[in-house]
């Protein structure tokens, strides 16, 4: 499910929470990556700070693919009370339940800068790996897209990038995850402008991780179509419009308002991510 985000009109008692993880494996294959380093922070408060390491469940651990990242060894991980990936993320719905209150109608906003195509999926990988449930009102926030549609014309949306470009400094002990939420945090706060998109519940896949979808898009398809998530395109085109390609073309077009072409593009990437 998929719901707007304005990170000023959030309901009573609810929490934004800025995160970061930091993770051995190909980046590209998120679900393949393992945990060692997850930090988080509550947005406006920098007393809430969480900041946890996670044992390796491998014999040797690779060196990082690039110079500029943190070698990170099991030597490391226990002189810093590392932690088995069960219980870390036992500990940060723990810690996070202590700043919303879901029986009073809040939320948790888990925000991170592509949280989309790293840090949710990969945190979801973990979820079913050691067979953990997340809470049900626990919502993701990309800041890459926020970011991209503020400053359309950067060079780099890179974290590393924006911050230099803002501050004209580099960010310290960059990928150890609490030094990277510290720099998100002070980002999003220099904008002086709150945070505004679409915000994903756990197990739903972000509209914006099909190639031809856009903000623009993804806004239309959410508020007009009623699609909340690419699960929820991939059950159209199963039972709806019955595997037929060109109908579900015409039910984007007709539901949601866009562009046959962009509807196209839709239909045939769930088309071909569908088995």
């Amino acid at each position: 499910m998929a719901t707007s985000f304005n990170s000023a009109t959030l309901p009573p008692h609810s929490a934004v929470i800025v995160y970061d993880l930091e993770a051995i494996g190909e980046v590209s294959t998120p679900s393949a990556c393992m945990v060692w380093n997850i930090a988080a922070m509550v947005l406006g408060n920098g007393d809430h700070v969480l900041e946890q390491y996670v044992i390796l469940p491998v014999e040797q651990i690779p060196p990082p693919p690039h110079e500029d990242l943190f070698n990170v060894t099991h030597e490391f991980l226990a002189a810093a009370n590392a932690v088995p990936m069960q219980e870390a993320i036992r500990l940060l719905w723990r810690w996070a339940a202590n700043f919303y209150k879901p029986e009073l109608g809040g939320v948790v906003v888990l925000v991170s800068h592509g949280n989309f195509r790293f840090d949710k999926p990969l945190l979801e990988a973990e979820h079913v790996r050691y067979q953990c449930l997340p809470p049900s009102n626990a919502f993701f926030f990309d800041t890459l897209h926020w970011f991209r549609s503020l400053h359309r014309k950067a060079d780099s949306y890179a974290l590393a990038a924006l911050y230099r470009h803002k501050f004209t400094a580099e960010i310290k002990n960059q990928h150890l995850a609490i030094y990277d939420v510290y720099a998100l945090a002070r980002l999003i706060k220099a904008e002086e402008k709150p945070m505004t998109g679409i915000m994903y519940l756990m197990f739903n896949t972000p509209l914006l991780r099909i190639p031809s979808v856009g903000l623009h898009t993804q806004r239309m398809l959410v508020d007009k179509g009623g699609v909340y998530s690419v699960e929820a395109l991939v059950a159209m085109f199963r039972n709806e419009a019955a595997y037929d390609t060109h109908e579900l073309v015409g039910m984007l077009v007709k539901r949601a308002g866009i562009l046959t072409d962009t509807a196209t593009n839709i239909a045939n990437y769930i088309v071909a991510n569908t088995t």
